[in-house]
């Protein structure tokens, strides 16, 4: 027998110890507290996909427009918070002299001021359809005089009123709507809005479908400044004028009111990765209708389907890794491996609208195809040490285990 002979009968021992490894860490994979830890890595890839896969609109998206009360809106009224309840109401009289589809007030109102009655009388008089936000017992800050304020005023306007459904994850990220805390408040703002306008027979989404603008624009919902549409008999002719343009566009549409001042309703988005800045809490209310509205949906995998794909994922790699086990460097690789995958995910995100579990299923395939190369090792050790008579030490030498790189 041969010294090479000699040498590949014995069992390497390096991929022995990878084999224990691997076997281990593909076990653990699927341990619900590691797979937990694992996936608390995979928003930041979700985010990336968020922002290059979404939806995207050729133009503005034509059944919603923002109107905006801010600091100019506020020039000559004594304070700014909380926002001025008699120019709330103006601008509720402007836009619904309009004869917008439906108006919602992204608001809350947990304290009493002196121009309450005003903005009652305004909500209680408009023609259109009007949601107006609440604030639920989900959130501590408020104390319950101020919840039995909101209820009593909500009560005095007469309208339909829904919960703030933005749910910050931990870190600090908006990504999902919130479920309902608050038996006074069962549906969400979002899904009252697009009920004003259309029946949905779908539930409220978890997953927010982001919608993004043209070109680079990742905003496609128009915005109107508030101040814009006011036609006092104070004004001269030309600006009467242009407010009466500015009125025509919102005819017939979904408009959103809401403030806009410096730091304040201002929410981190998977969005905020392309654009460095925070998205107002109004805009994602829009993002939210636009997706009731137009029946788009992303699905997630529960935790079995999740299991059901990370057993496929390692068989494949385990099957693959174990039948090129002497290449070097072939499509197993750790960097091919991922470019295969993103392209697979990408199309399932796109055409299927599922998420899934890219992180998890990326740890899950390189760990399977390793421990198919090193086992095949292994295996191709023991069946030469069956089938080659042994020899003495000092003519045995180390067996050269095909490495790959991963």
């Amino acid at each position: 027998m041969s010294n090479r002979e000699a040498g590949c009968s014995r069992l390497p021992k390096v991929s022995i110890a990878i084999c224990v490894a691997c076997a281990v860490a593909l076990v653990a994979l699927f341990y619900p507290p590691l797979r937990a830890k694992i996936l608390t890595i995979e928003p930041w890839t979700a985010d990336w996909r968020t922002v290059l896969l979404s939806d995207r609109t050729a133009a503005d998206y034509p059944e919603i427009l923002v109107v905006l009360i801010n600091n100019k809106t506020l020039e000559g009224y004594p304070y700014t918070s909380p926002t001025p309840r008699d120019l709330i109401a103006k601008v509720v009289r402007a836009v619904d002299a309009a004869n917008p589809a439906a108006i919602g007030l992204d608001f809350y109102f947990a304290k009493a001021t002196d121009k309450d009655t005003d903005l009652i009388s305004a909500l209680r008089d408009a023609r259109s359809p009007v949601v107006i936000g609440a604030i639920d017992r989900r959130y501590p800050q408020f104390t319950t005089p101020e919840f039995d304020f909101q209820k009593r005023f909500l009560i005095a306007t007469g309208r339909s009123a829904g919960y703030n459904e933005l749910l910050h994850e931990k870190d600090d990220v908006v990504r999902y709507t919130a479920a309902p805390a608050d038996p006074d408040y069962p549906e969400s703002f979002a899904l009252l809005v697009a009920k004003a306008v259309k029946p949905i027979d779908h539930p409220n989404p978890t997953r927010i479908a982001w919608l993004l603008g043209p070109n680079a624009n990742l905003d496609p919902f128009g915005t109107v400044p508030a101040e814009t549409l006011f036609q006092d008999t104070g004004m001269d002719a030309a600006t009467i004028g242009r407010a009466k343009e500015q009125a025509k566009g919102l005819k017939g549409k979904i408009v959103l009111i809401s403030g806009e001042y410096p730091y304040l309703d201002r929410h981190r988005t998977p969005l905020s990765l392309w654009t460095g800045s925070n998205m107002l809490g109004v805009k994602i209310h829009a993002n939210i209708v636009a997706q009731l509205i137009d029946g788009r949906r992303y699905f997630a995998l529960n935790s079995v389907q999740q299991e059901i794909l990370l057993a496929a994922l390692s068989l494949l790699g385990f099957a693959l890794g174990w039948y090129f086990w002497r290449r070097r460097v072939d499509f197993l690789s750790l960097g091919v491996a991922t470019v295969g995958l993103v392209v697979i995910d990408a199309i399932i995100f796109k055409s299927a609208r599922i998420v899934l579990p890219f992180t998890l299923a990326l740890w899950g395939w390189f760990i399977s195809a390793t421990l198919g190369h090193h086992l095949h090792a292994v295996w191709h050790a023991a069946k030469l040490r069956q089938t080659i008579p042994a020899r003495s030490a000092d003519e045995m030498k180390p067996l050269t285990v095909p490495t790959r790189d991963f």
